[in-house]
């Protein structure tokens, strides 16, 4: 399932397509939380069936180590995609515009680690 549509939409049609459609993540009787080990956008990408994506498989450790801060993957990367995400978080106030910049940025990310011939 895809959103691109609902970034054309009408503003007034969003908030109606997201409570019929969106799921809770991150959040307490989410459909997408943490599990075991696992953070939330790791339990996404393994639900979905996506755990042979590398570009993804970076971002959830990268994720993982900003989440807890426990070094557990220590992605040298992790400082430089978190101070990416604090700028996304301070250029506006409007969430879908976070939205929208976050998944541009994320998306140049899983990028370059998709393109990549090595983990690190």
């Amino acid at each position: 399932m895809t959103t691109d549509h609902v970034l054309h939409e009408p503003a007034a049609a969003i908030p109606v397509w997201i409570a019929l459609h969106a799921l809770r993540f991150d959040m307490a009787d989410a459909e997408f939380t943490h599990e075991d080990e696992r953070r939330s956008f790791e339990t996404l990408v393994l639900r979905a069936g996506l755990g042979q994506d590398s570009g993804l498989a970076a971002i959830g450790e990268i994720i993982h180590d900003l989440d807890i801060a426990e070094g557990k993957f220590a992605r040298p990367e992790a400082a430089g995609v978190g101070a990416m995400l604090s700028r996304v978080c301070a250029s506006t106030d409007d969430d879908l515009e976070r939205v929208v910049r976050a998944n541009d940025a994320l998306d140049q990310v899983h990028a370059y680690f998709s393109k990549r011939k090595t983990e690190r």
